[in-house]
């Protein structure tokens, strides 16, 4: 009788999901900025970050505001703080985004080993669901130049 293995499918982990949700929200961050210097489309990141910021405590805000003023002064920028703070504000809504996109890319990798016969409509169902969250933030939050219904095609598009 001949020994045969049986070979089980080995899905890769929750780092390796890390890694991808990093390495498809980057591109993602960049055509949303791309759309937003050309044709003013809604830039998802900083949409994100001005939907947050009533929703997180003020004494949290003000306590980072403050880190901030004194950092920006700390380094002899203390003519510019307000600019300086405003692009601090916009890097930290791309950090929020990329934070997203690694704990999904990390929890969908999760949890693929134990739906791996689902995993193309996972996919497509997480997508869609995250996509449409964006959409909803942008459109209440947002100040674009195009048609609101352009706009939402080009979100949940990408």
């Amino acid at each position: 009788m001949q020994n045969v293995k049986t070979q089980q499918t080995q899905h890769p982990g929750i780092f390796t999901g890390a890694i991808v949700g990093l390495l498809l929200t980057l591109p993602l961050m960049a055509l949303f900025f791309l759309g937003n210097t050309l044709v003013r489309l809604p830039l998802v990141p900083l949409d994100f970050f001005d939907f947050l910021v009533p929703i997180i405590p003020g004494d949290l805000i003000t306590f980072v505001i403050d880190i901030m003023v004194d950092g920006i002064i700390a380094v002899g920028a203390g003519d510019n703080v307000d600019g300086i703070a405003k692009r601090i504000e916009q890097a930290m809504g791309y950090g929020f985004i990329l934070a997203v996109g690694v704990v999904v890319g990390a929890v969908f990798f999760g949890l693929a080993r134990r739906f791996e016969n689902v995993l193309y409509i996972a996919g497509a169902v997480v997508g869609a669901i995250i996509g449409a969250a964006f959409t909803a933030i942008s459109l209440n939050v947002a100040f674009f130049s195009t048609d609101a219904r352009f706009a939402a095609l080009w979100v949940m598009g990408l």
